[in-house]
């Protein structure tokens, strides 16, 4: 179904968007998202701060953000306020390597653990 589906080009599209309007190309790549199996459900909005650190810089900064975002939401986050494209960002927590299209709680990110993020 529509509802368990997301599609993602460097960033979430939105439904009903005509594709000449979301500015895709031929030959861009499109992933699709999808929630196999699993009824889509309104998760609990609950708020956390998550340090950041620039991996580069080792600058430090933080969000306040849902724990259900996505994390290509937060690298949305990283480029609106830090400028640094989200093309060229990579978000780590433990060593691992962040899923643009996984949620934090697919990681289990809670209340002030840190991210790094590296361009």
């Amino acid at each position: 179904p529509m509802t368990s589906q997301t599609l993602i080009m460097k960033e979430v599209l939105k439904d009903n968007e005509e594709i000449n309007a979301s500015g895709i190309k031929n030959g861009d790549t499109l992933r699709l998202v999808y929630n196999f199996g699993k009824r889509v459900k309104k998760l609990p909005n609950q708020k956390i701060k998550i340090p950041i650190v620039t991996f580069n810089t080792n600058k430090k900064f933080e969000v306040i953000v849902s724990k259900n975002i996505f994390v290509y939401e937060i690298m949305q986050i990283i480029q609106r306020e830090k400028g640094i494209d989200i093309n060229k960002q990579q978000l780590i927590f433990h060593g691992v390597n962040l899923e643009r299209e996984q949620r934090l709680n697919y990681y289990n990110i809670t209340h002030e653990m840190h991210l790094s993020v590296t361009k």
